[in-house]
């Protein structure tokens, strides 16, 4: 979609009118609400029964920008942020190749500004973390944790403690989350 009006527009392009509700709409520039006739001309919405120099750009309302943070990106960037997703809780469960090797990797996001706020994730939303605006977990949002987990050999939740406890140096408050270190562990 364009950012500006175009010039002129061919009549063919220009669909018949339309009356938008409340709610429907806001302006392009500020993100105001807009209710009235409204027209698509050439794929844009604009405000008016026929494209003008008074005519506005208006956008169809995103139940995205409906979220605060959103708007505010909106009104900096230009760009809708509303790709990512919120993490979703995970338990695991170790396999038979886990237990044979020994070993297996748990996956959590912690948020960044309510480090109490930990969730234990799988793989692909570990993997899936990013800070682009693309399918996955807000990386400016959560910190990504990775530890491995013992679950049998010489003194597994002694290991386990360590790694927990190494973890906890950059990412306070996993300690708290992950205290049953014996979790998982082969008897």
């Amino acid at each position: 979609m364009a950012n500006r009006k175009q010039l002129y527009y061919t009549k063919d392009s220009i669909s018949q009118t339309f009356i938008a509700k409340e709610g429907e709409f806001v302006f392009k520039n500020t993100l105001k609400p807009y209710t009235g006739i409204y027209i698509n001309a050439n794929g844009q919405f604009l405000t008016g029964p026929t494209p003008s120099e008074t005519s506005k750009i208006i956008i169809p309302v995103n139940s995205k920008l409906e979220e605060k943070n959103s708007i505010r990106y909106f009104e900096l960037t230009g760009l809708e942020f509303n790709k990512h997703t919120s993490p979703f809780i995970f338990y695991p469960q170790p396999i038979e190749n886990d237990y044979m090797t020994g070993q297996f990797q748990r996956y959590f996001v912690q948020k960044k500004n309510e480090p109490n706020i930990i969730y234990e994730i799988d793989s692909d939303q570990f993997t899936a973390v990013n800070k682009d605006n693309k399918e996955g977990i807000d990386g400016n949002l959560y910190y990504k944790i990775e530890i491995q987990w013992m679950l049998k050999g010489d003194e597994p939740e002694k290991m386990n403690r360590k790694n927990i406890d190494f973890a906890d140096i950059k990412y306070p408050g996993i300690a708290n989350f992950l205290s049953n270190v014996s979790q998982f562990v082969l008897e």
